[in-house]
């Protein structure tokens, strides 16, 4: 938001989004940051990434892409992005990426839209697409635009601004002010909405998800509902209306 403390709030998307090399769940696939903060927000992402993988690909604290296909998807996203007319900023300016090993640096996109492939599919990735806005209402309009997130990050310490996205917008989980982290109360409930899932893990709500609320009726042998109802005489008719019918 745009009271945000920039270096505070690139700390806690880096660690979003890099976690894991990007392939949770929940880590953020697109950032919406005011149009005044952009170049800062950008600037302070590489000094951090920098710092903390400054051996880039070659580091002992970058992992892999799961997987040659989903390596090759990630790379395919960037170069039809370039195309498309989005701007890639590569933090380092070597070691970025090893295709033999699978391995991706992270990568800032700034001018996206939607036409773009990453920005339709969840990225599960180091590649974090960034757009600015000039009205909150804005951001909040294209994330109502699009299927409810799994995961829903706020940063900043405006605590109107906070409530306000949370009861403009639909999300599985909000974390304010960090990333990541409410996934990890094992007895509070997790899932999403429609798009981004359904139902619940953990706690009681996890519980009540997996399990099933049979409904069983036992009658007794003497049972002469059957033969009136059979009969569908008027008073039974009427007596049934007034039963069900409200």
């Amino acid at each position: 938001t745009q009271n945000a403390d920039i270096k505070k709030a690139a700390q806690a998307i880096l660690f979003g989004k890099m976690a894991n090399a990007g392939q949770i769940c929940v880590a953020p696939d697109y950032v919406f940051v005011p149009k005044a903060l952009e170049h800062q927000l950008v600037q302070q992402l590489c000094e951090l990434y920098k710092k903390h993988f400054k051996d880039g690909v070659e580091g002992k604290n970058l992992t892999s892409i799961i997987s040659d296909a989903h390596y090759k998807r990630l790379a395919t996203y960037l170069e039809q992005a370039q195309e498309l007319g989005a701007n890639i900023i590569k933090p380092l300016e070597q070691n970025q990426q090893d295709e033999q090993k699978h391995r991706m640096g992270l990568h800032l996109v700034t001018q996206v839209t939607d036409e773009m492939s990453l920005m339709q599919d969840e990225l599960f990735g180091p590649i974090l697409p960034i757009m600015s806005y000039e009205k909150l209402d804005s951001a909040i309009d294209y994330i109502k635009a699009h299927h409810h997130p799994l995961a829903l990050y706020i940063l900043g310490q405006d605590k109107h601004a906070q409530e306000y996205i949370m009861k403009q917008t639909i999300s599985g989980t909000v974390a304010i002010n960090d990333t990541l982290v409410q996934v990890t109360a094992d007895d509070a409930p997790f899932g999403g909405v429609g798009h981004s899932g359904m139902g619940h893990y953990h706690g009681i709500e996890g519980f009540l998800t997996f399990s099933h609320a049979k409904n069983t009726l036992v009658s007794g042998s003497f049972n002469p509902r059957i033969n009136l109802l059979l009969k569908q005489s008027k008073l039974i008719i009427k007596l049934l209306k007034w039963l069900y019918i409200k």
